[in-house]
């Protein structure tokens, strides 16, 4: 079906941003790559919480299967010794969170996601 890799794209956006900023999302355009998403979150914590709620789920008839890809060191979704893991609100960004921007982020990221 050639619009499969656009739907799996848009559903998979959909469910992403409920996790966190979504930077990007591409399905790689390669035969070996067939059915994959990257995504890729402006936070770990938005990543850990996406990776650990979409592995084993199921799409379309087959099981999701979440890796880890990055300068993460083992592969886990944040390793143990990461010390942003502690800090609660992944690395950087704004603490306060009260920006006008963000507030309408958090109301639709996936417009948000779009505009960016």
């Amino acid at each position: 079906d050639p619009n499969f890799i656009l739907q799996l794209e848009a559903d998979m956006l959909m469910e992403c941003c409920k996790f966190g900023k979504v930077v990007t999302l591409v399905s790689p355009d390669l035969p070996y790559y067939e059915g994959a998403v990257c995504v890729t979150y402006e936070e770990i914590m938005g990543a850990q919480e996406c990776g650990e709620a979409m592995d084993g789920r199921g799409f379309d008839g087959r099981e999701i299967r979440v890796q880890a890809l990055g300068n993460w060191g083992s592969g886990d979704i944040v390793p143990e010794d990461d010390p942003n893991a502690a800090a609660g609100d992944g690395a950087g960004g704004d603490a306060g969170g009260g920006t006008a921007a963000a507030a309408a982020a958090d109301a639709d990221p996936l417009a948000a996601f779009l505009s960016s």
